[in-house]
């Protein structure tokens, strides 16, 4: 019986991969959904034990719910491929995996995620927070398709302990990538949602959103790295606005979603 099913979206994640694969080394079943890599991510898959299904990427909810799909366990655990889960969770989630998946305990689960940045951890200007629903019983849960996909759950959720460790960025480039992608894809929330570009604007919420996060959250107890993370943050909200600004001039069509998957 195959009660548990890992889904990891991929494309070239050949240095991130091995660790996340590890964490999960305990899952019935691990799907790899590979949108075209061209390193060695299918080849760590499968040497893992995965299995690899080759499939474009449209966004993260897209790609996960093609994993729920493809998934036999009663319970399934979406996992990206920066990621891994601490020992603690790692048990906690085989616990779960073992209950008879009818019982009426919670048919969800949120994790704790701590994020790492170029090799620091960073705990705090909210994230001691970032809790996400990242494990569910497959007949009980779907994602929204967008770029940042929630798990919508019919029934009850309940809260594991242990972490899931987001290695996030470990070089700087792949950060920067991660950053025009996200802030393509908040450009266009804000145009669907009747945003108008101002220079006020563009010039307030990302400073209001650095300060906050930096001052009153205290990001800068985790020192530089924490500053620069959330300078990044900032600087994502206020290339949205440029991104939104050119989007509305007479004859643009874009920029738009990039259509890959942030490395």
């Amino acid at each position: 019986m195959t009660r548990l099913s890992v889904v990891i979206p991929t494309q070239n994640n050949e240095d991130t991969l091995p660790a996340a694969l590890a964490s999960v080394a305990f899952a019935d079943e691990i799907i790899v959904l590979d949108s075209g890599s061209v390193d060695r991510t299918r080849d760590i898959a499968l040497g893992a034990g995965a299995r690899v299904v080759e499939r474009p990427y449209r966004s993260d909810g897209d790609q996960r719910n093609a994993g729920w799909a493809e998934a036999a366990g009663a319970w399934v655990l979406a996992l990206d491929s920066d990621e891994a889960l601490d020992s603690t969770l790692a048990e906690a989630v085989r616990g779960v995996a073992s209950k008879d998946p009818n019982a009426g305990d919670p048919v969800a689960y949120a994790l704790r995620f701590r994020c790492h940045f170029l090799g620091f951890p960073l705990d705090h200007g909210g994230l001691d927070r970032d809790v996400h629903v990242r494990l569910g019983r497959r007949e009980r849960t779907r994602w929204e398709s967008a770029l940042h996909s929630s798990l919508i759950v019919d029934g009850p959720v309940g809260r594991l302990p242990g972490v899931v460790d987001h290695f996030t960025a470990t070089e700087l480039p792949g950060r920067l990538r991660k950053l025009a992608a996200y802030a393509a894809d908040r450009a266009e929330r804000m145009r669907a949602s009747g945003v108008r570009p101002s220079v006020p604007r563009a010039l307030w919420e990302p400073s209001r959103f650095f300060l906050g996060r930096v001052v009153i959250r205290g990001g800068w107890r985790d020192g530089l790295p924490g500053v620069v993370w959330w300078w990044l943050q900032s600087t994502e909200i206020l290339l949205a606005y440029l991104l939104l600004y050119r989007r509305s001039r007479p004859g643009s069509e874009g920029p738009r979603s990039t259509g890959s998957r942030p490395a």
